[in-house]
């Protein structure tokens, strides 16, 4: 009956998750939207701002295999709650920050805190839905996320042209505490002991274990698709305005159309998946490839028109987007079965954010010594290696067992 009365106000929870999703992307994402115009405003250096973002991740990554382990044994809901709250606590202190130590050492704080939403929120999507529901549910989601990239990348310009910097962090903060308080009111409470009756380790049935050497290159693939998915987000205002010399707060604002690709990469992933390649490893592969043409696209007509480049810069992003919705939304759900969805899910999402970390402060740090066309050729190869392991991977026995072929 438990189940029945929540399938019933499916399209209501999933509103308020995609709700919930969207306060916690303008939680996080706001300082990577800004990043150029607090280097104007305060005349620190490109590589110690990176610092700051890779801080988020590291932490992001960390935090995910914690939540995903607490998610399975102990109730989701106050969890997510906890998380965003802390999350907007954070946003609302960064303005009174004094130095570039402070901002990393809170921000890094910020990413722990964020990492307990993604995987509980998983899990209670399991529980509440069944898989036709979930496919649907988990990508309005993904949206919702992309939507507050958008919405904090229009209205940061227009908050740093009347006020501060600062005001981009109260105004997110704000918006965090008012969704925090909503999903405790209206989030349905699932413990663990109803959705993990039968919890089990990480075999199956013949005893072997679900992690063989297949997993393991799919989580390499994750960490790559991390890496091209948030290069391509954090850094585009920065290569906007250095390449084209654009104002910065026109550069910023140039960032908000990534986020719109990144909801065309979910549909047209989503579509992919359900027609063509129902095995989700496989249809990653076919969005590397892609993504390496892009990549190669961008390097060699980086300097031609900065249109072109945007184009190309939220291509590859909507790519990334796409492979992240096949490998770190959809594949958990495959392990429901075993009881440690959202175990398998802050495995996977804490791969994404160990190349995002990575790769942001390697960007960050090395472009000013090689340019942007070596980078975005790195980006290139980067794409190629995620094809590869993904295609070898979704090949054997073991992925054709657990993800269909």
């Amino acid at each position: 009956m438990f189940g029945r009365k929540l399938l019933g106000y499916s399209e209501k929870i999933t509103l308020l998750f995609v709700l919930t999703y969207f306060a916690s992307y303008l939680t996080r994402v706001n300082f990577a939207a800004i990043i150029s115009g607090i280097e104007d405003a305060t005349g620190y250096s490109k590589a110690s701002l990176s610092l700051c973002v890779t801080g988020l991740f590291i932490c992001y990554g960390i935090g995910q295999i914690v939540s995903g382990y607490l998610g399975d044994v102990l109730r989701p809901k106050p969890l997510v709650f906890m998380g965003l709250l802390s999350s907007s606590i954070c946003n609302l202190l960064m303005p009174v920050c004094r130095s570039t130590f402070s901002m990393v050492f809170l921000w890094s704080i910020n990413g722990f805190a964020q990492a307990f939403l993604w995987p509980p929120i998983v899990l209670l999507l399991t529980v509440i839905l069944d898989e036709h529901k979930y496919r649907d549910a988990v990508m309005a989601v993904n949206t919702g996320g992309s939507i507050g990239s958008v919405f904090i990348y229009l209205i940061s310009p227009m908050l740093m042209m009347f006020f501060s910097w600062k005001s981009v962090f109260v105004f997110s903060g704000i918006i965090g505490l008012i969704m925090s308080i909503l999903w405790m009111r209206y989030c349905p409470s699932v413990s663990t002991t109803v959705s993990n009756p039968q919890k089990k380790p990480l075999r199956d049935a013949e005893g072997k274990s679900l992690f063989p050497v297949e997993m393991y290159l799919i989580l390499l693939a994750i960490v790559l698709q991390g890496a091209l998915r948030d290069g391509a987000s954090t850094w585009m205002p920065s290569n906007i305005e250095e390449t084209f010399h654009l104002n910065g707060k026109l550069s910023i604002l140039s960032g908000a159309v990534l986020p719109m690709f990144s909801t065309i990469g979910y549909k047209a992933a989503l579509q992919i998946h359900t027609r063509w390649l129902r095995n989700p490893v496989k249809c990653a592969s076919l969005l590397f490839v892609l993504g390496s043409v892009t990549a190669a696209a961008l390097t060699i007509f980086s300097d031609i028109n900065a249109f072109l480049s945007v184009f190309l810069f939220t291509l590859l992003s909507g790519l990334m987007h796409g492979i992240n919705l096949m490998l770190v939304s959809l594949l958990p759900s495959y392990f429901g079965r075993m009881g440690v969805v959202s175990t398998v899910s802050g495995l996977v999402n804490s791969c994404t954010y160990l190349g995002s970390a990575l790769f942001t402060y390697g960007v960050g740090a090395s472009v000013d010594y090689i340019g942007w066309e070596w980078v975005t050729g790195i980006w290139c190869a980067i794409a190629c290696l995620g094809a590869l392991t993904c295609y070898f991977s979704s090949g054997t026995e073991w992925c054709r067992k657990w993800f269909g072929r």
